[in-house]
């Protein structure tokens, strides 16, 4: 609780403050190289001489039509000479934002020239003076305006998947104190939007938030920015479009080889992945794991792949089998041979093998392996 005298022949009156707020305060005091007191004495005299949170209610017999306007439902407001002009709430992204236009102008995109505009009406006044300033969902002035309109203020609001609520305020709280020029802005915007459930966040707007992220230096990056791409990331978001990676499929008991692109997001059908088991149920066999780390596509890929039964080797390995096993099938495949001489690498045979695996095939453990696993499927 901080007490403050307002002047010398006044009582004192207590006043409460979180930290947040009282950081605020001596800020704004810091650019008004005033005192607590004489700060909130400012503020109160601004007040009561240009009201900006207090507004008056609308002069009886106000009545706003609500139409369709160029960029959707618009609340109209007439002035006293029958002018009429178009009230918007429409968010850029997460920000709370609001546009008043002449629907009669066209060349402009609807924008007066809004000096002329003031004095008409107090509810174009607060309108006016809101829009030269900064302002959020929860600014009083804005809420107010919308009340004298009949307009509910939180029907555009964004709206947060629940568990993700006190990262999503952390980053407006921050967002707050930026500039539209920042880089720290579009970033914060792609974040606050991954975290939303009014709209569908994709993988490209993700990639992009880490793109950018990359681009501040270490002292830049906030623990609130960490945990939104924590949240973000364990989320399934989808792509905007199909996304692809080659896999190369190794001569094995299956007509699978070759290289073959595997995509992503190809259908609306997909699961939650992207995957579509229906444009790859002819996937089978054995392949080899893309080299170095795997990517997020290839990951899922790989992992969709396992599970329907393809064995990947990885790079020590994929000689070796082409050595032995490969060897094997590649010769055995009529149609690999015939047109592959060696598919991928595989060791040609010398005649003693061909001819002893016409009358028995060799030790196939791979094979053993895949044939194993559908036995015990079935």
């Amino acid at each position: 609780m901080t007490e403050y005298t307002l002047d010398n022949k006044s009582q004192r009156i207590p006043l409460q403050l979180d930290q947040d707020e009282l950081v605020k305060l001596d800020e704004l005091g810091a650019r008004l190289s005033t005192t607590r007191n004489q700060t909130i004495r400012l503020l109160i005299q601004r007040e009561i001489s240009v009201p900006r949170i207090a507004i008056p209610e609308p002069r009886t017999g106000e009545v706003f039509r609500v139409a369709q306007g160029a960029y959707g439902e618009t609340t109209e407001i007439r002035m006293k000479n029958g002018r009429v002009l178009h009230f918007y709430v429409a968010p850029y992204r997460n920000r709370c934002c609001i546009l008043l236009l002449d629907p009669e102008m066209t060349e402009s995109v609807g924008y007066p020239n809004y000096d002329e505009l003031y004095g008409d009406s107090d509810v174009l006044d607060a309108i006016l003076d809101l829009r030269e300033t900064k302002y959020d969902w929860d600014d009083p002035r804005y809420r107010n305006i919308c009340k004298s309109l009949n307009i509910d203020p939180d029907e555009k609001r964004p709206q947060f998947v629940k568990e993700f609520e006190r990262i999503a305020r952390g980053l407006s709280n921050r967002q707050a104190r930026f500039s539209y020029i920042s880089p720290h802005w579009e970033l914060l915007l792609d974040l606050v939007d991954l975290l939303r459930s009014d709209i569908q966040p994709t993988l490209q707007m993700l990639n992009r938030a880490k793109e950018r992220f990359d681009t501040l230096s270490a002292k830049e990056r906030p623990d609130v920015y960490n945990q939104a791409f924590i949240a973000a990331e364990s989320r399934k978001l989808p792509s905007e479009h199909r996304l692809t990676t080659d896999i190369i499929f190794l001569p094995s008991w299956t007509d699978c080889y070759w290289n073959k692109r595997v995509g992503l997001w190809e259908c609306k059908e997909c699961d939650d992945d992207g995957w579509t088991s229906g444009h790859n149920h002819d996937l089978h066999g054995v392949a080899a794991l893309p080299s170095g780390k795997l990517n997020d596509v290839q990951a899922v890929i790989v992992q969709k792949l396992k599970k329907q039964g393809v064995i990947f080797l990885n790079a020590g390995e994929v000689q070796d089998y082409l050595n032995n096993e490969g060897a094997y099938w590649a010769w055995k495949n009529l149609t690999i041979r015939k047109v592959f001489e060696g598919h991928h690498g595989a060791r040609k045979p010398t005649t003693s093998e061909k001819m002893k695996w016409r009358m028995r095939k060799p030790e196939t453990p791979l094979y053993d392996r895949w044939l194993g696993r559908q036995e015990r499927a079935a």
